[in-house]
């Protein structure tokens, strides 16, 4: 998969609500595959995915949403890199259990509607029902 956007000139990682320890891990191996790394703390939830990736004609939301969930977001890589970098994750057993690729649908939604989403699929894909509950 290849979800480059014109706007974009370098491949892009964001991190969401994840802990310096493991950010600090992050970076080392995004440095490996030349892949910018930026991080947004639990207030980012109002903001939409555009936004967080630096996208033009996005601005920040004014509202401030608290999440309780981490994530990481891919933009612009091809699937290459993208695969290389996640097994590099697996094999220091770096975990961020929500992962989604930024697409031309997903980068105007928020944070906060983006990990809802990817919640229930990752309940889903781990044995959860159609609605993401156990």
């Amino acid at each position: 998969m290849k979800a480059i956007f014109k706007n974009q000139v370098k491949a892009k990682a964001v991190g969401i609500n994840i802990n310096s320890e493991k950010s600090d891990s992050l970076k080392k191996i995004l440095e490996e595959f030349n892949v910018d790394y930026v991080s947004y703390d639990s207030s980012c939830g109002s903001q939409q995915i555009g936004y967080l990736c630096g996208f033009n004609g996005f601005s920040a939301s004014d509202q401030s949403v608290e999440i309780d969930k981490e994530a990481l977001l891919f933009s612009g890589m091809r699937s290459n890199i993208l695969n290389g970098i996640l097994d590099k994750m697996r094999k220091e057993n770096i975990i961020v259990k929500l992962k989604a690729v930024v697409t031309e649908f997903n980068q105007k939604w928020t944070v906060s509607e983006l990990l809802a989403e990817l919640e229930k699929e990752h309940n889903i894909m781990n044995g959860g029902r159609k609605n993401g509950k156990e």
